[in-house]
């Protein structure tokens, strides 16, 4: 099993949700021992918070996960994970997730050329 129970920095208000389902952080995608074979990690440097592809395709059910992750600025400590994961539909395939996410190409956006925060 997995272990989300050393995580330092957790709200006394911490919301863990799983495809639109508060659950216990314990018993969804992070209950089993991950070997992650590819993650990209995107931060939004103004209102902080963090989302994070996961794709762990040698675990006993390979999926691919995305997590948005929101923390209080005045400590830094998570008050919400909120993950999406996709496994066995006709449409997904964590394989070609595999093979094609590395192949992607997210430069730093000059700042010029950026959107509005209004617009985003």
């Amino acid at each position: 099993m997995g272990q989300a129970g050393p995580l330092e920095t957790i709200a006394d208000d911490f919301q863990y949700t799983e495809n639109n389902k508060p659950t216990l952080i314990i018993t969804g995608a992070f209950n089993n021992i991950l070997k992650i074979d590819f993650n990209r990690i995107i931060i939004d440097l103004t209102t902080c918070p963090i989302f994070t592809k996961v794709v762990p395709t040698t675990s006993h059910k390979p999926f691919v996960l995305g997590a948005y992750i929101r923390h209080y600025l005045c400590d830094n400590s998570v008050y919400k994970i909120d993950t999406v994961s996709a496994t066995g539909s006709w449409l997904f395939n964590v394989s070609r997730t595999l093979q094609y996410a590395p192949q992607e190409h997210w430069p730093v956006i000059p700042p010029a050329q950026r959107d509005t925060r209004h617009t985003l």
